[in-house]
């Protein structure tokens, strides 16, 4: 729900002389931090699904370079892909360890320690998700705020509006 994503690509493969294009399914994350790659990974073996990762060389010098971790499994993409908030909410919160899980997956996606004062736990498009992560960390026994910022919807219509999940009290929280 974070950086990854789970879908569908056509692939291409050479045989007796000729090119086959067809579809995989495939489990991907690309980030900057080693250590978060290297926990999907682990997470991915867990899972049985034979992971990959790999160093992804940036071309652009402005970017930094990134890991990325990918697995192929149709049964993962079928299970997946049909999931609802609904159920995403009764396995995240299906105990402690699997909240502080989900918490944590979105955070190091999806959010950054601005300050002592501003930890922003998720930014996101996707409301219902922002408000789901709001509920699990106030299960948890943390105190978060919302923001609606629609600052790039005014620079470009066509983008989204985003939704800010903030900790209280900052780095001491």
């Amino acid at each position: 729900l974070g950086d990854g994503y789970v879908g569908k690509f056509k692939a291409k493969a050479k045989g007796n002389k000729k090119e086959y294009v067809y579809e995989r399914t495939r489990i991907r994350l690309k980030v900057a931090d080693y250590p978060l790659a290297l926990s999907f990974y682990n997470a991915l073996m867990q899972l049985g699904l034979n992971p990959i990762i790999r160093l992804y060389k940036s071309k652009n010098s402005n970017w930094r370079d990134a890991f990325e971790v990918y697995a192929y499994s149709d049964m993962f993409y079928e299970w997946y892909t049909k999931l609802t908030l609904d159920d995403i909410r009764k396995i995240a919160e299906s105990s402690k360890e699997c909240m502080i899980s989900f918490i944590r997956g979105l955070y190091e996606t999806e959010g950054s320690y601005i300050s002592d004062y501003l930890v922003r736990v998720l930014t996101n498009a996707n409301k219902e998700l922002v408000l789901l992560a709001r509920d699990i960390i106030r299960k948890l026994g943390f105190e978060t705020h919302v923001i609606e910022d629609n600052s790039n919807k005014r620079k470009n219509p066509k983008y989204k509006t985003l939704y800010h999940l903030n900790l209280r009290g900052g780095k001491k929280a």
